[in-house]
């Protein structure tokens, strides 16, 4: 994970705030994994953060959905080939890999009886923020959306009905994204 956000880090640095486009305000829309990179991208960038979208991810993540998740990647005869499930999903195989184990999680965060709290990545954070969740999702739940609504009462948020993790873009959320942005 702190190799992602050097990388995403990297790449706004020499894309989007070059001496010609220091204004830029800057949105940043993180899915799942993505939503956890945006939050720690608010403490490297502060200010030049715009707003941050959050697909599907909140402030906590519960152990028991983690493990939801990690289930999930099961089927009836247990693990799917790594190779299988990279090809689904359009991605490396190696991602598959990685993400599974113990220390790919390198980023700094609290921990309860709960889950992963990353409250502290928004510390000071002013910019706007929208949190998108699927109505049937393990990693978002609606206690976790309550929590984050606790947390950041201008937070806006849309549930997307019969949706799972993450929240597809659809009509819907794609029109949300963009009023988060002021398009």
């Amino acid at each position: 994970m702190s190799l992602y956000l050097s990388d995403i880090s990297q790449l706004i640095q020499s894309t989007l705030l070059t001496e010609c486009n220091s204004r830029h305000r800057i949105t940043i829309l993180g899915t799942s994994m993505g939503g956890v990179l945006a939050m720690y991208l608010t403490q490297i960038f502060d200010k030049k953060i715009y707003g941050i979208i959050l697909n599907d991810i909140a402030l906590t993540v519960n152990w028991t959905s983690l493990y939801a998740l990690y289930k999930s990647m099961k089927n009836d005869l247990g693990f799917r080939e790594v190779r299988e499930l990279a090809k689904d999903l359009s991605v490396d195989e190696k991602a598959i890999s990685d993400v599974q184990l113990p220390g790919h999680f390198d980023l700094s965060y609290q921990a309860d009886v709960w889950g992963m709290n990353f409250h502290e990545a928004l510390e000071g954070f002013k910019g706007r923020m929208g949190l998108i969740y699927g109505a049937e999702s393990k990693i978002c739940t609606k206690q976790r959306v309550a929590s984050a609504r606790g947390f950041i009462p201008n937070i806006k948020t849309l549930e997307v009905a019969n949706a799972g993790h993450p929240a597809p873009f659809n009509l819907l959320v794609c029109d949300f994204i963009q009023s988060q942005m002021d398009v």
